[in-house]
């Protein structure tokens, strides 16, 4: 994925912010759909990532924290940037392997 589609899926997580809450579930899904569709990539859970990496839950959470591992974070609330979720790439999961495999 290159630097334009990274931004054209930040540009929807934040159209997801704006979304009153009672939609946002749907648009979440819409979301998933149009990436899956448009960029031919699955877009993954935490709990998918962690299954695939083999780590815990919480492990991913601090890789993505700590921007190991590409996503962008939907936020229920824009203004106090609280809830939400997240929308990993199957592409960034794969990069950030790659990137552990350099290192050693």
């Amino acid at each position: 994925m290159n630097e334009k589609q990274r931004c054209q899926v930040k540009e929807m997580g934040r159209l997801l912010s704006k979304q009153s809450q009672a939609r946002q579930g749907e648009f979440v899904n819409y979301l998933e759909e149009r990436i899956t569709m448009e960029y031919k990539e699955k877009v993954m859970t935490i709990a998918e990532v962690a299954e695939y990496l083999g780590l815990k839950k919480v492990t991913v959470y601090q890789l993505l924290n700590k921007h190991r591992i590409k996503a962008t974070k939907t936020f229920t609330d824009g203004k106090t940037k609280k809830g939400g979720k997240w929308l990993i790439l199957e592409s960034a999961v794969i990069e950030f392997l790659k990137g552990m495999n350099d290192k050693e």
